[in-house]
């Protein structure tokens, strides 16, 4: 790997979840940064592994470690403090709804306790039976939502995040947008944008109708109205739709269930036709939801959404070179930062970290017509035939035309290293980004 850069973005491939790796070079002396560590249910190596790559590159040195949010797909690399001792660490950055002396944030974690405690008791069978799913393919999108979001089991990456695992002189600072930050680095600037202390801009969790990029139904896909606060509304819970066009309820059902209803299809005394199949199997499945789901729906993308809003956001700036790396924030995070920070007037960036994996509700299209500029580098943590059908082609289309750049999927990226875009090179396990 080349030494020849000023600052290097690492994106370790973790399946579904970030790991991302900030290495800025002054002269001799170099300052890492840690943006969480965490995967999904079905990561492609252990935690512990990841831990290790990750000391290895920083040379066990951490100016800072980032948790953006609690979900697990983010923290999960953190559950183990013996995966991390004697790793140096200078300062940790959780968002303000980690604080446990601040009044908000515990009432906070508590509405969003209960909420999955709700669901745990609900009539959500057919979610709650793929929790202990052996593979992928037998998890929905739904029973991942469920169990990323679960607060008690990401207790313990938390406590290690909030003991600066293990380094005792060590305080986590709890962040809100425009607090100071600094670090070792004279080149290195860092800028907190989010999440703000605005109840009401963290219950903004869906885009309106112009921000949002298409789901995959032809319904209504989100009320031109910056006040709604609900996803599915529309898409999943409307019957209007294309069938060559269907987002089917792999949201909800495992693609094991979904094949079982295909072939029920299959062999009816009269046979469809694949296109009709499709049709039937969308009507039949956002039938289902309407009818016997809706309302646990509805809370579970609460619970996920509320999560994602609370994720820190942060511009770093680095010899004119402006890298922003959101979380997973969703609409109301994206629309309070945008109106008051200069970002959009000063040139656009130069490196994205895409929020929530490329989601509808990620990264809205102002924000690609504003800070994409010529050039632009993307990166992607995700994973082949994700849940929700991340990340959005019409999102990435959007982002390779305005910037004139590919962007570069961690999933592709290790796998296909030979046609990456300049800037970047890869090996089995991460993908660099170069200025």
């Amino acid at each position: 790997m080349s030494t020849d850069w000023t600052v290097r973005v690492r994106m370790y491939d973790v399946g579904f979840g970030d790991c991302f790796l900030v290495s800025v070079r002054d002269g001799v002396e170099l300052t890492h940064v840690l943006i969480d560590a965490g995967a999904s249910k079905f990561q492609p190596r252990p935690m512990g592994e990841l831990a290790r790559d990750v000391r290895e590159a920083c040379g066990d040195d951490l100016a800072a470690v980032v948790a953006t949010h609690a979900h697990r797909d983010h923290v999960s690399g953190f559950a183990e403090l013996d995966w991390w001792k004697g790793c140096r660490v200078g300062q940790v950055w959780l968002p303000w709804t980690e604080d446990p002396k601040d009044a908000d944030a515990v009432a906070l974690r508590a509405h969003v306790t209960a909420l999955y405690g709700g669901l745990a008791k609900s009539r959500f069978k057919s979610v709650h039976q793929q929790l202990d799913a052996p593979e992928p393919g037998a998890l929905s999108g739904a029973a991942f939502d469920l169990w990323n979001a679960n607060l008690a089991a990401n207790a313990k990456a938390m406590d290690t995040l909030r003991g600066a695992m293990g380094n005792a002189s060590v305080r986590p600072r709890y962040l809100k947008a425009g607090d100071a930050v600094s670090l070792p680095s004279a080149s290195l600037r860092v800028e907190v944008l989010g999440p703000s202390r605005d109840a009401a801009m963290l219950r903004r969790l869906e885009p309106p109708k112009r921000e949002s990029w298409p789901l995959g139904l032809r319904g209504k896909a989100a009320a031109d109205d910056d006040t709604l606060d609900v996803a599915h509304d529309g898409p999943m819970l409307d019957e209007r739709f294309e069938a060559d066009d269907v987002m089917d309820a792999s949201w909800v059902f495992s693609k094991e269930a979904l094949a079982k209803m295909e072939e029920k299809l299959r062999r009816a005394k009269k046979p469809a036709k694949p296109k009709d199949v499709r049709a039937a199997l969308a009507r039949n499945r956002i039938r289902s939801l309407r009818d016997a789901m809706s309302d646990e729906l509805l809370l579970l993308d609460k619970l996920t959404g509320s999560i994602n809003n609370t994720s820190l956001v942060l511009l770093f700036e680095v010899a004119g070179v402006r890298l922003l790396f959101p979380g997973d924030a969703q609409w109301g995070s994206w629309d309070e930062w945008m109106r008051s920070s200069t970002l959009t007037r000063d040139g656009g960036l130069d490196f994205l970290k895409l929020s929530h994996h490329g989601s509808h509700n990620g990264t809205p299209q102002t924000a690609v017509k504003q800070l994409a500029q010529r050039g632009l580098r993307t990166m992607a943590s995700t994973i082949p035939h994700a849940h929700h059908g991340v990340p959005k082609e019409s999102l990435l289309t959007a982002l390779e035309k305005a910037t004139g750049v590919e962007v570069v999927r961690s999933d592709v990226a290790v796998s296909n290293r030979a046609r990456l875009p300049e800037g970047f090179s890869a090996t089995s396990r991460w993908v660099d980004c170069c200025f």
